[in-house]
């Protein structure tokens, strides 16, 4: 780094701080180390997920620099574009980068978002070629001087607090952003339902409770630490649960208290703490001795469970079995006491009405989620399963919360 670049730096961090250097600089000064006062900047703070840091961690202090050379290259490299310009790269924390960037007052205005959308996305794809893992993007304000960078950086500090929503590979922009830090009583309700449903050991109504959970977390963009304490909690109840049987389950027990104990370093985003807890309790389902349903059933109701909001069919069930499409049919309806799509339908209007109820999505969301492309087939199917629309469920169950 060269000594223009040091003073850079150090400019730039008294004004991420908020703290104006001692000589504060004029046009021609500033110009000298590569900034200008007047234009259009933002910052994107990037928080590196498990698996870089990992690297990091492990590497040997030889390797370490020409390491992050290489990877802060690919940083800068992809917000080089079509009137976007990187100002100073910024190592302020162990795994977060700050990245100061200037955006061309002739870029359209509407169209600034998402031309810096399509840089972050290409930088994502480049991390994951390069390293199998990607990070977390989130964008303070923009704002229309130099000496105004600080305001945009506490913004960008601010979304960090919602990383395990956004998820890895993602960015969202804080005038983009509803920031909600209250822990309401739904949350609570729902971990009283999921209580009651360990202790019958109702398998199938965990698996939508556990999907309603993730759903209202993201709808309602709760912080990291409420829901890091609302998993927790999870994984607490159930390691509670099954403790009176610690020589059947002792295996799951084990890779729940790991997940408890070591939630920030295994998860980059809720959607891998959700595929965890899933996995543990496809196999909690699976040992429970007082399921009477057969092996195949078995697997055919996890397939179910696991990919309701995929396209599935009979055939495909079977063929992942490597079982017939009749016999697997024939098991259904003896074991079960339905056919196979009346039970794919009940399970993903089980989770429909959860969705209408706990969040705010739109029809069309709520339906490619649980399996049926457009807002009209979804409906169609609703009506003739639930004999109302969902809009009417969704008032009728409003309008009985209220009163």
């Amino acid at each position: 780094m060269n000594e223009f670049e040091q003073q850079r730096q150090q400019y730039v961090m008294n004004l991420l701080s908020e703290i104006l250097p001692e000589n504060l600089k004029n046009e021609t000064q500033l110009s000298q180390i590569g900034l200008h006062e007047s234009g259009t900047y933002i910052v994107l703070q990037l928080t590196l997920t498990n698996k870089i840091t990992r690297l990091i961690s492990g590497m040997p202090d030889n390797s370490l620099t020409a390491w992050k050379n290489t990877f802060h290259q690919h940083l800068l490299n992809a917000f080089t574009y079509l009137g976007i310009k990187p100002v100073c790269l910024l190592n302020l924390q162990p795994f977060n980068r700050t990245l100061i960037l200037s955006v061309s007052n002739a870029l359209p205005p509407n169209s600034i978002k998402q031309h810096l959308q399509t840089c972050f996305d290409e930088m994502h794809k480049t991390l994951l070629n390069t390293y199998s893992a990607s990070v977390i993007g989130c964008f303070g304000s923009f704002v229309t001087d130099f000496f105004s960078i600080g305001s945009s950086y506490k913004k960008s500090r601010k979304l960090q607090e919602y990383t395990f929503i956004i998820g890895q590979g993602h960015c969202i922009f804080f005038d983009d952003f509803s920031l909600h830090d209250d822990y309401s009583l739904i949350e609570y309700s729902y971990i009283q339902k999921f209580e009651t449903f360990l202790q019958h050991r109702d398998w199938i109504n965990i698996y939508k409770l556990i999907d309603t959970i993730k759903w209202s977390l993201i709808t309602n963009t709760t912080n990291n630490s409420k829901t890091i304490y609302l998993y927790k909690e999870i994984y607490a109840l159930t390691i509670r649960h099954l403790f009176n049987e610690i020589c059947v389950y002792q295996d799951e027990i084990k890779q729940l208290n790991e997940g408890i104990i070591m939630f920030e370093h295994l998860f980059n985003d809720l959607h891998d703490v959700h595929a965890y807890y899933l996995e543990v309790l496809q196999n909690i389902s699976q040992v429970d001795m007082d399921t009477p349903y057969s092996l195949h059933i078995k697997k055919a109701l996890h397939i179910i469970h696991m990919e309701y909001m995929q396209a599935i069919s009979l055939n495909y069930i079977a063929d992942s079995l490597n079982i017939s499409t009749a016999y697997l049919s024939r098991l259904f309806k003896n074991e079960v006491g339905m056919n196979f799509k009346t039970y794919l339908t009940n399970y993903r209007m089980g989770i429909a009405k959860q969705l209408l109820t706990a969040t705010t999505h739109n029809l069309l969301t709520i339906g490619t989620n649980i399996g049926y492309p457009t807002a009209t087939q979804f409906i169609r199917v609703f009506k003739s399963s639930e004999s109302i629309t969902p809009t009417e469920y969704r008032n009728y169950h409003r309008t009985t919360s209220l009163s």
